[in-house]
């Protein structure tokens, strides 16, 4: 294990851990349907942990659409597969089945895989990419995004960021995380300077 090593923000930080599809128990925590049996889309080149959100939840932040995980199904190739011929003599209260099985003696299947392709949840963050405190989530009815409570200094950009595309996934989401990582850098820029 390698040793711990402080680093002091001196205006802010930015947050762009990626998302958690890859961590079982945070998946769960949300939807249990999304257990071990979900494979993580990516891995093992993409490893996304919520280790990110994780943190940002220690210190107050607020999340949004956290059981939005996209499942994917990929197909690895078309079979063939011989349908079971049943007796000559089958009672009477079967034979639908039989001539259906007769009828098509040739069936063709695919093999699937499915996995957590995608998740479009994550940190609340406003349109400044500042991360929202959960204690002023949905409070007040009517309240824009922008006037609700940040947690100061902490800002959000990518994967770890739900509220992007709400319940649908957003294909092509380079563009996008490119777009509000440049948004929380020139932000936290601004900050003054911490003590």
């Amino acid at each position: 294990m390698g040793k711990t090593i402080n680093i002091k923000a001196r205006k802010a930080v930015v947050i762009g851990a990626g998302g958690f599809k890859s961590n079982v128990q945070m998946r769960m925590a949300w939807d249990p349907r999304l257990d071990s049996d979900l494979g993580a889309g990516g891995t093992p080149y993409v490893d996304t942990t919520g280790y990110g959100i994780i943190a940002a939840l220690d210190v107050g932040a607020g999340v949004t659409d956290m059981s939005f995980v996209c499942e994917f199904r990929v197909k690895f190739g078309t079979l063939t597969y011989q349908l079971w011929e049943p007796p000559a003599k089958m009672p009477s209260s079967e034979s639908p089945c039989r001539s259906i099985l007769s009828q098509s003696r040739l069936f063709f299947g695919a093999k699937m895989l499915i996995l957590a392709h995608d998740q479009m949840a994550g940190l609340r963050a406003n349109t400044k990419a500042q991360v929202l405190n959960r204690n002023d989530q949905g409070v007040a009815e009517g309240v824009r995004i922008d006037d609700e409570q940040i947690i100061p200094h902490l800002y959000a950009a990518g994967e770890c960021v739900g509220g992007y595309y709400g319940a649908v996934r957003g294909h092509g989401k380079v563009g996008v995380i490119g777009i509000w990582g440049r948004i929380a850098g020139q932000n936290a820029a601004k900050e003054q300077s911490l003590p």
